[in-house]
């Protein structure tokens, strides 16, 4: 069986690539899609975001790629941003939301099974993780990792408003209305 893939593209001209992230992102779903965005000649690259979120390592690919990009990055989150697609926004150079959107923060989570030895090792590897993505949100935002590492080892989920998004430096703009 396929995995669903999570992304499209929305639309593609010699100046902007359209990028949208709209399902449940799997590792298995990112298939081309960091090559694409690594291999994009396009000037700027806007990447519209309505996600639930899903599998850190992808997310995590996906944001390098973005970083590493050397067009203009602009992220719209139209509906919500959550979890590891929280992440993905932070490689944006300009971070849009829609009035109403919604970013979801929370510590990284994974369902793994294993003796005492094995599932320390994971403990380790979602604190560097946690870590990783405090590190991302105050490389976007300005603020101290700290902050956000409070956020991600706090054991709550945190819904954030657009506004709350854009007080924390997570949201450079709320947008009245946009088209792509």
């Amino acid at each position: 069986m396929s995995e669903q893939r999570w992304w499209s593209v929305a639309s593609r001209k010699p100046e902007r690539l359209i990028l949208k992230i709209d399902g449940f992102i799997t590792s298995g779903g990112l298939q081309g899609l960091d090559e694409l965005i690594a291999l994009a000649k396009e000037p700027e690259i806007l990447l519209r975001v309505d996600c639930p979120g899903g599998s850190l390592e992808a997310a995590r690919a996906v944001q390098r790629a973005l970083t590493l990009q050397a067009a203009s990055v602009i992220v719209r989150i139209e509906g919500t941003a959550a979890s590891a697609s929280g992440l993905i926004t932070c490689a944006g150079r300009t971070v849009q939301a829609m009035p109403e959107a919604t970013m979801m923060v929370h510590a990284p989570y994974i369902e793994r099974g294993g003796n005492a030895r094995l599932l320390r090792h994971w403990a380790d590897t979602l604190d560097l993780w946690a870590r990783d993505m405090a590190g991302a949100m105050a490389l976007k935002s300005g603020r101290s990792a700290d902050t956000f590492l409070a956020m991600l080892t706090d054991g709550d989920d945190h819904t954030l408003t657009a506004i709350e998004a854009r007080d924390l430096g997570l949201v450079d703009v709320i947008l009245a209305g946009a088209s792509p």
